[in-house]
């Protein structure tokens, strides 16, 4: 009767048909030569032995005379030998520890050769040849002869993978179990290759039920080398169902091969065991585990399993933020001579250094090295190129790019299409639905997370199946559909790493789920905060607030600020604007937990003063000066974004300049980041009639913190009525021809849920918000209530700074057109002549009726100037350095000044009037600021910007120009003030009173400096 599969019940495993998957680690945890079958020759009638000749450069083996059959083994010396067939290296059968199989049948050629290579000189011993004569008419030499038979074709199979070479093996394996005289050892033989087989097309569950049968088979009868080998092969292929059991299985064949002797192999093992210590999240033991692994694998000579095993070194302490170290381990890789023979761990090497910069925040350098790798990959290699893209996609998510990260998951997805189910893909899949769900395209995201799960359950994984779930839920959460969200969780049960199981609790939190265990909070933030997951660590403390807020506690802000003080100086060091949006976006939505614990109304003046200091800090490190990008690249990245956009395309072209050049590129700064300076956290003195209102978003709670003269209160918003109510009236609006009517339904609405009347009171004159972007963006003007119309005004962080009076005027344009490709502006001239005329008798002013980039970059560069810019400008909620400005270019030709620019220049203007479409639109919908080119200015140091929301007419922007220089004229300090004045006069004009012409405009206020 032969052994059942526990996996799947029944006798046979599925699937054998599927692809195996391209190694890129070298094979080593395998059933060695314990359970390698017996051969049993018959010398009797076998007249001389077989004759085997080796060399440095080859291997001969000829058959002593026709009728007889050879049969034996090449046992390589070390890792540094390799037997070629048709130019390609023959994997040795074991891996490492056995031997190149040899069978030459009765009726094959009597001449065998192949050809061998060496990587570390001639000096090193000579492989060893075993050979045995048998006659294949008897029945034990015939099996004998099967078994190396198919050891030959499974050994060429894992060198080139082919199906339905695959599906062949494992059928005559199939019939060999049942094989008449076939011994104990050879049944465990052919059960090994079964797992192997199982393993290598990428079938994890059916490899974990083969090994579990050689483990249950070892452990009743023995022999005890048996066990230890069938325990390595169960560690291995449970690494991604049981990580907890994987761990177990590997240590326990580390210590039994140890009580053998077996030195080698138990190496092997303690490799498997770095590697689960890492895949479980203990970082530190997995990086003492592998440095003691390195030791052992070089004193064994085993040279090339040392190289793979420093880039896995590598990996553990970037994880662990030690990037100095992962910097040095993969040097001492590059030197090592084996590399030279190992072109798979070369690229390995290129690809590790490559997450490694990302991981240290030097994106530019590791998109330019994935290029490289990308450039070298076999374009027939379909898995490395979707490998390539995938880590494209992920640096890229890294540095806050959701956009273009989508663009490569695709790609990557897209190239792995019509081939078998894969984790590879499944793992892929996801990644493209985080992305997706970065950029709040939830319809997407969750068809890419079905899609995944429906992979990962024809493949029976489990520990990555959870992860789809609980991605799945997320996505479900975020799309307002609780039931389903629901539904995902229940089928993850509860995970087995620890990492999964949080996720799961706080997810069950959110829905609201009674049966989900309560969340020692200390205790996990203080492990995930050694661990190191700034997201997971940021989503527990939120978690945590609400529930300590709901307990009644009073340290709910106390823990707050260990977050804050815990991450923003992590955030001061981040390279790209929007990652650091991002993660500062994540601490300002702690601040909105503790706040919605508080009841509507008054605030204590001691927590008010605190929450003021946060919003300070916050804004401070957002607009701490970025490493400066070399001029020249940030050229050829704004040339290519020009020309992209002028060819009416917004798909990135693989292998051009905007996708290797988007990001900063200086060299890190060695000394270690200093934390941001404190703000004072006294609250600003306001005059009468001026209130500060502060926005605080999390993805549950929204509110007000208002302050009034001295008093502070915070007033809750109905989250979701606001965002339903926010985006109808902006598509109404957008679209440029929305009943008016219509426009007044959703303004009211607007206004409910913003809860004005609760604290905007009468005599206010002019209020100043906080710059957030759910907020932000909303043409707040259209909902203010009944006979209250404030000046309002938006301001980077809790204090408005004063606008001064302008030393110079510069007055800057493109009249007619920047240049081909882009509409004409009729307008501009009268534009820019009406603006000049309003400032010639109260300051110096200079006019640039066709501007190029040196002339706005002059202009900005003068200390309290004010500027007025009229030409067209480009807007990307996608990818941060695709907004920007166009200026006049060479002849024809426009000339394109990404934000991105901007963001990085020593700006000292006043004052920066943008006459152009969308320059305040760009970032995600609950960041800080107002995205686009108007803060890349503001947070570069221009005191004010005024900007627009949305596209506006040429003639329309004209004429709202012309009415608030004049308002500006009378009172310099007031932009705000002067806005509404130039909103008055439009409305006053029946050809612009529609709101689409005067509700985009807005002022933003640049944050007084520390200290």
């Amino acid at each position: 009767m032969p052994d059942r599969h526990p996996s799947a019940g029944r006798t046979r495993p599925r699937g054998i048909l599927q692809r195996p998957r391209r190694r890129v680690v070298p094979c080593w945890l395998v059933l060695a030569l314990a359970v390698l079958p017996r051969f049993d020759p018959v010398h009797a009638a076998c007249p001389d032995p077989p004759v085997a000749e080796v060399d440095a450069h080859q291997v001969r083996v000829e058959r002593p005379e026709p009728g007889w059959a050879v049969i034996g083994w090449i046992r390589n010396r070390g890792a540094e030998w390799e037997v070629l067939d048709a130019d390609r290296a023959l994997p040795t059968w074991p891996p490492r520890e056995g031997a190149v199989p040899v069978h030459l049948s009765a009726a094959a050629d009597p001449v065998w050769s192949r050809a061998i290579r060496h990587a570390e000189g001639p000096d090193r011993p000579l492989p060893a040849v075993a050979l045995s004569c048998v006659a294949e008419q008897d029945p034990a030499a015939r099996n004998a002869a099967r078994l190396a038979e198919l050891a030959v074709a499974h050994a060429r199979l894992r060198s080139g993978p082919d199906p339905l070479a695959a599906a062949l093996l494992a059928a005559r394996l199939f019939l060999l179990r049942a094989a008449p005289g076939l011994g104990a050892a050879e049944q465990d033989w052919v059960l090994g290759q079964l797992w192997r087989l199982a393993e290598d097309s990428h079938l994890d569950a059916e490899a974990a039920g083969w090994a579990a049968v050689l483990v249950q088979r070892a452990r009743t009868r023995g022999p005890p080398r048996l066990l230890a080998h069938a325990l390595l092969a169960e560690g291995r292929a449970l690494r991604e169902r049981d990580g907890q059991r994987a761990l177990a299985r590997l240590e326990e064949a580390r210590q039994r091969f140890l009580e053998l002797g077996m030195a080698y192999p138990a190496t092997v093992a303690e490799h498997g065991v770095c590697l689960q210590q890492r895949l479980l999240g203990a970082l530190e033991p997995a990086i003492a585990c592998y440095r003691r692994v390195v030791a052992r694998q070089l004193a064994l000579g085993e040279a090339a399993a040392a190289l793979y095993t420093r880039l896995n070194l590598a990996t553990a302490l970037s994880l662990a933020g030690r990037y100095r170290e992962a910097g040095e381990e993969l040097d001492r890789a590059a030197r090592m001579p084996v590399l030279a023979s190992q072109p798979e761990a070369h690229a390995s090497l290129r690809r590790q250094r490559a997450q490694q910069l990302t991981w240290a925040g030097r994106f530019d350098e590791a998109l330019a090295l994935l290029g490289e790798v990308a450039a070298r990959t076999d374009p027939q290699d379909t898995a490395g190129a979707a490998r390539i893209d995938y880590l494209l996609g992920s640096t890229y998510r890294l540095a806050g790019e959701a956009g273009r990260a989508v663009v490569f998951f695709e790609s990557a997805v897209q190239r792995l299409q019509g081939t078998s189910p894969s984790r590879q893909r499944a793992r892929i899949r996801l990644a493209l639905a985080q992305a997706q769900l970065d950029l709040g395209e939830t319809e997407a995201a969750r068809e890419q997370a079905d899609r995944a799960m429906a992979e990962l359950t024809r493949l029976g994984e489990v520990g990555l199946g959870e992860r789809a779930l609980l991605t799945l839920g997320e996505i479900h959460r975020r799309a307002g559909n609780p039931a389903a969200a629901r539904a995902a969780l229940s089928q993850v049960g509860v995970p087995r790493e620890p990492r999964l199981a949080l996720r799961a609790r706080l997810l069950g939190a959110a829905l609201g789920l009674t049966a989900t265990p309560a969340i020692d909070c200390e205790a996990s933030l203080r492990q995930v905060l050694e661990e190191g997951p700034l997201l997971l660590a940021l989503e527990l403390g939120e978690h945590c607030i609400r529930q300590r807020g709901r307990e009644g506690g009073t340290d709910a802000l106390d823990l707050a600020e260990r977050l804050l003080d815990r991450f923003l100086p992590i955030a001061s060091t981040l390279r790209t604007p929007a990652l650091r949006q991002a993660l500062l976006a994540s601490l300002h939505r702690l601040g909105a937990s503790v706040l919605a614990t508080q009841a509507p109304g008054a605030v204590d003046p001691a927590l008010g003063a605190r929450v003021h200091h946060w919003a300070a800090r916050l804004a401070q490190t957002q607009m701490a000066a970025l490493a400066p990008t070399a001029d020249d690249r940030l050229l050829a990245l704004e040339r290519a974004l020009a020309a992209e956009w002028l060819a009416e395309t917004d798909a990135p072209a693989p292998a051009g300049p905007a996708l290797r050049l988007a990001l900063p590129g200086a060299a890190p700064d060695p000394r270690p980041p200093a934390a941001p300076a404190h703000l004072a956290p006294d609250p600003p003195r306001l005059g009468a009639g001026v209130m500060l209102a502060l926005p605080l978003v999390s993805e549950e709670d929204m509110g007000w913190l208002i302050l009034d003269g001295r008093r502070w209160s915070w007033w809750p918003i109905d989250r979701e009525a606001f965002l339903d109510a926010r985006s109808a009236l902006l598509t109404l609006l957008a679209e440029g021809h929305g009943d008016s009517a219509e426009i007044g339904r959703r303004a009211a609405a607007l206004r409910a849920a913003l809860g004005w009347e609760r604290w905007l009171r009468p005599g206010v004159h002019t209020l100043w918000i906080g710059a957030q972007q759910a907020l932000a963006t909303t043409p707040l003007s259209l909902a203010l209530p009944e006979g209250l119309h404030p000046a309002i005004g938006w301001v980077l962080g809790p204090d408005p700074r004063a606008t001064p009076q302008p030393r110079t005027v510069r007055v800057l344009g493109v009249a007619g057109s920047p240049g081909a490709g882009l509409p004409p502006l009729h307008a501009v001239q009268a534009e820019l002549t009406a603006v000049a005329d309003t400032w010639a008798a109260s300051a110096p002013v200079s006019v640039h009726s066709r501007a190029r980039r040196t002339d706005l970059l002059e202009a900005l560069a003068a200390p309290g100037a004010l500027i007025h810019l009229a030409t067209h400008a480009r807007a990307s909620t996608h990818r941060f350095e695709a907004s920007g400005l166009w200026l006049a270019g060479t002849g024809d030709r426009p000339d394109f000044l990404s934000a991105q620019r901007l963001r990085g220049l020593a700006v000292n203007a006043g004052l920066v009037v943008l006459s152009a479409c969308e320059t305040g639109r760009g970032g995600g919908l609950f960041g800080l600021g107002v995205g686009g080119v108007a803060e890349a200015l503001a947070e570069a140091g221009a005191d004010a910007v005024v900007g627009s929301r949305w596209a506006v007419g040429d003639r329309a922007a004209m004429a709202f120009s012309v009415a608030f220089h004049r308002a500006l004229a009378r009172q310099p300090d007031a932009p705000e003030r002067a806005l509404a004045e130039a909103r008055a006069e439009l409305l006053r004009q029946p050809a612009l009173r529609h709101p689409t012409h005067w509700a985009g405009w807005f002022v933003l206020r640049r944050a007084p400096s520390a200290g």
